[in-house]
């Protein structure tokens, strides 16, 4: 996380509090119910600005329209849809200074292998509880989501148990404002917190909408790309007792200068429906991945990778077998395409194939 990009949204409509993070040069991603007044009216633009940090001059509210989404959800209805990016229109704004893009986390999903429920989570917000003279400082929001939390809803439970939780004051919550935060694992931005439930817990749930779920969402990757940066979800290690790290090539230790993606892709022809039932499995460079059919991005060290792709059948335990030879860089995403063959008796076929990010 970098707290350069952590800003301040205010909805002069509404007369709303939240907090969004900078995801590009002029965009901030926030929680749609922090502008939902400001959204529905044309009078009054949302506001934001940058924070300033101690003996540092204040900065000064810029205006912002909402660039995503076109029409505002029924959040209620619809809790996933509670996020919202805003385009900051003002002629003055600076962005802050950091050669750094935002980097993107998708949680694992559950599965009988699974060995850790938990992974590490970090957030920094604007909460009520930290009012003092009528501004808002930060609060540091650390702990560890729990994977096995809310898989009928979809949405991410975040357990806060490293930092003081603030308390509530006539029923209101005292988290009010951190809405919109942008939860992270490590180095990659996971979720938005939009909601806790102080009504049933004493502080310390929230309830963030995952990227993930997002991405998938209409026009909101396009929106990100348009405003100059992608959207490539990172699969998420958990290390038991551990700060969340990501996982590279055996041995390396990569600064994010030193590192690429590859992005493979799996399916095997329509008709073959007795793969539905097994996973591919993904080795790199000797590491063994279970994944599902479908699309996975992986970051690797730049440099050569060794890549094989099989999927387990009854008595083979490596059948329609295909290898290839990775190139990872900084500049280029490295894309796989495996497909299955007509035999199951055969190899897959591969094919390998870069586009620049």
């Amino acid at each position: 996380m970098d707290v350069r990009r952590v800003m301040e949204v205010w909805d002069p409509a509404g007369r709303i509090a939240g907090t969004g993070y900078l995801i590009a040069d002029r965009l901030v991603l926030t929680a749609l119910h922090n502008i939902q007044s400001s959204a529905t009216t044309s009078e009054q633009a949302v506001e934001v600005r940058r924070l300033a940090l101690y003996r540092q001059p204040p900065t000064a509210w810029v205006a912002a329209e909402v660039l995503w989404p076109e029409q505002p959800p029924d959040i209620e209805q619809d809790p996933h849809a509670d996020a919202a990016l805003l385009l900051i229109s003002a002629p003055s704004w600076q962005p802050p200074d950091t050669a750094a893009p935002v980097r993107w986390g998708r949680l694992p999903e559950p599965s009988p292998n699974i060995s850790d429920t938990k992974v590490a989570c970090a957030a920094v917000g604007f909460p009520e509880a930290e009012q003092r003279d009528g501004e808002r400082d930060t609060k540091q929001i650390s702990g560890h989501i729990e994977i096995l939390s809310g898989l009928k809803s979809g949405l991410i439970t975040a357990h806060i148990d490293r930092v003081a939780t603030p308390g509530t004051t006539d029923g209101s919550s005292s988290w009010s404002g951190a809405s919109g935060a942008a939860l992270f694992c490590g180095s990659l931005l996971t979720g938005i917190l939009t909601t806790d439930r102080t009504s049933c817990y004493d502080g310390n749930q929230l309830i963030a909408v995952p990227l993930a779920t997002l991405a998938a969402r209409h026009g909101f990757t396009r929106a990100i790309k348009t405003a100059g940066n992608s959207l490539v979800l990172e699969d998420i290690d958990s290390l038991p007792g551990e700060p969340n790290e990501r996982s590279y090539s055996p041995g390396s230790r990569a600064s994010d200068e030193t590192l690429g993606i590859v992005r493979i892709s799996l399916s095997h022809i329509p008709g073959q429906i007795f793969f539905n039932a097994v996973r591919p499995r993904v080795i790199i460079d000797g590491k063994v991945h279970e994944v599902r059919w479908g699309s996975h991005d992986f970051t690797l060290a730049v440099g050569l990778h060794e890549i094989k792709i099989f999927v387990p059948y009854i008595n083979n335990p490596e059948c329609c077998p295909a290898s290839t030879t990775a190139k990872i860089d900084t500049l280029n995403i490295t894309l796989i395409e495996y497909k299955t063959p007509l035999s199951m008796f055969q190899n897959g076929k591969i094919r390998t194939t870069r586009v620049f990010k």
